[in-house]
């Protein structure tokens, strides 16, 4: 989408027709169910019969269709694509599969690389399903709504796609078994990124693997630093850090929305904890995250049991800081704490905080009766709802004004569902804590022609044609604002 055109869209979009007091409520509405080639798709929509079926602002259909019309014109082409062959499927529909091959890390180390996968797959074509083999699938906690007249982007794996998932997981096997590409480039980038685009359009494979082999940071944001190339004219905005791309909240809200069990519990916490949309500040503070020279937090970060009163020395200040830089960023607005363990939570929310002048704040928070899980860990007796909480602290995040987070990328996902708009960093790489202010919700714009000689990712579009401005994105957040 070029510029005028991103504008015109803009302009066009008018605040959906509900309160911020909907949130609170289970509204009127009806489902509406669609059958593609992965099953069948319930989604609720507005109606005038009463159902009694839970309902959150910043999720669902009437978001998904604001969030595509954002969209650059390549991606917005793909999903349609994406939809046709998936409501009508024939025995030529290929997939590629997302899904992790050797190292699968945590929810948002596996879907920060998002962007990227869905250009890499509109580029061979393939259809893009998601396969997550451990600790249970996505579709468990989230489900593609439907939009736009029954639009909808079916991300949902095939049933027999199980029988075709990598059974060895080495890189050498991967490699002779010719079962999976992945991406594993070190260097000239682009050049190898189009090279494994050109093998996997060989494959006539119905299913065909794709991951970085690495999901260490920096091979995380060159992927998506090529989405970015790929999506902007003169200028993008550079990734770095644990950054999620600023259009991640748009492709986050077309292509998912909470199961109906998660969205009751989310609705029943956003309504104890008086929240509504764009009016309090999320803060997280990753408790367990094995900080450089800890090897104490080495050992609990995904298998747990922090034992706070041990490490409240070290981790209190921590907290109080990264409570400043939310309460700076919007001083005026309710402070929602979030962290993986919830002795740290508790003790947070039960006490004042000093800020900014010697003010008094008393964050709020989800006060659990044990730590959430994290999905990378060894949990072999744990249930598909022993995760919700996972999903309910990110999903709750993406209804924030602004986002403080600090190491780990599960914080800069929540800032990533509100389009990076406003936030601050708290924690850096090695475990020390940041002063604040500092305001990251602006990348540097970079020029396009400066990156990779000026050339694009191998089949795309050279003219810029549909692309989005870089500098048109704070006029596109503000629009965000309002309409919500």
């Amino acid at each position: 989408m070029s510029a005028v055109n991103l504008w015109s869209v803009l302009k066009s979009i008018k605040p959906h027709s509900f309160s911020q007091d909907d949130i609170f409520e289970y509204n009127e509405f009806d489902s509406t169910t669609i059958t593609t080639s992965n099953g069948t798709i319930t989604t609720m929509i507005e109606n005038e019969s009463k159902n009694d079926m839970p309902y959150l602002s910043m999720y669902g259909s009437h978001r998904a269709e604001e969030s595509f019309e954002l969209l650059p014109e390549w991606l917005q082409t793909y999903f349609e694509w994406h939809g046709e062959q998936t409501r009508n499927p024939t025995n030529d529909t290929k997939y590629v599969v997302l899904s992790c091959l050797r190292i699968c890390g945590g929810v948002s180390d596996r879907l920060r690389t998002l962007p990227f996968f869905l250009l890499y797959a509109s580029l061979v074509p393939r259809v893009v399903c998601i396969h997550w083999p451990t600790p249970f699938g996505l579709e468990n906690y989230l489900v593609p709504p439907i939009y736009g007249g029954g639009r909808v982007v079916d991300w949902r794996c095939p049933p027999d796609v199980t029988a075709s998932y990598p059974k060895v997981h080495t890189k050498q096997a991967l490699i002779e078994n010719n079962v999976a590409f992945d991406v594993h480039c070190r260097h000239s980038y682009l050049e190898c990124y189009g090279n494994s685009i050109q093998e996997m359009k060989k494959s006539n494979d119905k299913f065909v693997f794709l991951d970085l082999m690495r999901h260490a940071a920096e091979k995380i944001n060159i992927a998506n630093n090529i989405f970015q190339l790929n999506t902007y004219t003169d200028k993008m905005p550079l990734i770095g850090g644990w950054q999620f791309v600023d259009l991640m909240g748009d492709i986050f809200r077309v292509m998912f929305e909470p199961v109906s069990e998660l969205t009751r519990s989310i609705n029943n916490t956003m309504t104890r904890l008086a929240l509504k949309e764009n009016e309090y500040v999320s803060v997280h503070v990753r408790s367990r995250y094995p900080a450089l020279n800890n090897k104490k937090l080495e050992q609990i970060d995904k298998g747990g049991n922090l034992d706070f009163e041990e490490l409240s020395s070290y981790l209190r200040p921590i907290v109080n800081n990264a409570i400043k830089c939310a309460y700076l960023l919007a001083p005026n607005n309710t402070i929602l704490f979030l962290s993986d363990n919830h002795e740290v939570t508790r003790d947070t929310i039960t006490g004042d905080i000093s800020v900014e002048g010697g003010v008094l704040v008393r964050p709020i928070g989800i006060d659990r009766d044990k730590e959430p899980l994290h999905s990378d860990g060894t949990h072999p007796d744990s249930q598909i709802s022993d995760f919700y909480p996972i999903f309910e602290d990110l999903l709750i995040m993406g209804g924030s004004k602004c986002v403080a987070h600090g190491m780990g990328s599960f914080g800069a996902f929540g800032a990533g569902l509100i389009g990076n708009r406003c936030r601050a960093i708290h924690r850096i790489y090695n475990g020390n804590s940041v002063a604040c202010p500092n305001d990251r919700s602006k990348s540097p714009c970079i020029p396009t022609n400066e990156t990779y000689g000026g050339k694009k990712l191998f089949g795309s579009v050279m003219d810029g044609k549909g692309r989005l401005s870089c500098d048109s994105l704070d006029a596109a957040n503000d629009i965000k604002i309002s309409s919500n």
